[in-house]
């Protein structure tokens, strides 16, 4: 308001001297006021627009409106791309925290190569700081999510995607069937780098499988390698078949349906009455010949060891959504016996989650 009263002294001022010059002048002069007045109004409206995105450009765009309302909360600060805090805040995080800081994850607008560097980094260190049964548990409560279809996940925005260029931290390698009606990250409310998937045709750990799951262990450092079997299987069902009627399958295929077969005793599943009763026993029958491989490989076996790494079986039901974890192998169970004889009930260990 001051600006237009000056603007008007102003105005009627020329207004007065305009009797006392040509009509040329006057015309220039009231002009440049105006366009004085004008460009100073622009200017105080960018000062104020600037004020209310800190950071000139790199402002936040809230999901939660109560989030929004704790801007300078240390949570919300670790992830921001212009965050100064040290890595030792990171650590003052509870698992809960973490998860609430992920979950409750700003959309930037306007970002540079290192605020997405930065933003890696400190996402990188949070993952860091759970323990394999934190993961585990958020694996649990993801599915839970899904089968009660109350999935939370979203498509991560612009700013995470450019951040994942720099890394992959992901905490969880599942190996899971090929099958389209079992999409891992759906099925456990995940989202864009949050698992390293190896899906192959009865979620068979052959060399392929194997290599990746070694490869995330080793380098990616995941806390909890998954293993899942699933209702209604089209390969474990073939794999049952008799061997003759295997052999005619292409020699790839043939290969895979005969390492599958080797870990199945057909004679006494053959026996179980009840179609839908003998799809899951074989299906779970499988996961355990796959845990029990996967056990004995030292790189594993010795992570298991040292308490770095869970390995977990588990039977996914198409028909409801619910995962069923069956068995969790830790350094305190590592030696005792899941698949057993082909065929007889083993000594299982429940989850406990």
């Amino acid at each position: 308001r001051s600006h237009w009263l000056k603007g008007s002294s102003f105005l009627i001022f020329s207004a007065a001297a305009v009797q006392s010059m040509t009509l040329t002048t006057a015309v220039s002069l009231v002009a440049a006021l105006v366009g004085a007045i004008v460009v100073r109004i622009a200017e105080r409206h960018r000062a104020r627009s600037s004020q209310k995105k800190p950071g000139r450009g790199i402002g936040r765009v809230w999901a939660d409106p109560a989030a929004a309302e704790s801007d300078s909360s240390d949570d919300e600060a670790l992830l921001s791309p212009k965050t100064t805090r040290s890595r030792a805040a990171l650590g003052r995080r509870t698992p809960a925290a973490m998860e609430r800081l992920q979950n409750n994850a700003v959309a930037w607008e306007g970002f540079t190569m290192e605020d997405a560097r930065i933003h890696a980094e400190a996402a990188k260190t949070l993952g860091s700081l759970r323990t394999p049964m934190d993961v585990a548990q958020s694996l649990q409560r993801g599915n839970a999510r899904f089968w009660m279809g109350k999935a939370g996940r979203t498509t991560k925005s612009a700013f995470e995607r450019r951040a994942l260029i720099i890394t992959q931290f992901p905490s969880v390698a599942v190996l899971g069937c090929a099958d389209s009606r079992v999409p891992i990250e759906l099925v456990f409310d995940q989202d864009l780098g949050d698992l390293f998937v190896a899906r192959v045709a009865g979620n068979c750990l052959d060399r392929g499988t194997m290599a990746s799951l070694q490869f995330a262990v080793k380098h990616i450092k995941v806390k909890v390698i998954l293993i899942m079997g699933h209702e209604g299987c089209g390969a474990i069902k073939a794999a049952c078949q008799p061997l003759a009627k295997v052999l005619e399958e292409p020699d790839a295929l043939s290969r895979t349906l005969q390492e599958l077969k080797g870990g199945l005793n057909v004679e006494r599943l053959s026996k179980i009455s009840d179609n839908r009763a003998r799809d899951r026993e074989c299906a779970v029958v499988n996961v355990r010949w796959q845990v029990e491989k996967l056990k004995k490989d030292e790189l594993f076996a010795r992570k298991i060891r040292e308490r770095s790494l869970i390995v977990m079986g588990a039977f996914y039901e198409i028909s409801s959504g619910i995962v069923d974890f069956l068995y969790m192998i830790t350094a305190d169970n590592l030696n005792q016996n899941l698949a057993g004889v082909a065929g007889q009930k083993p000594e299982e260990t429940p989850l406990g989650v």
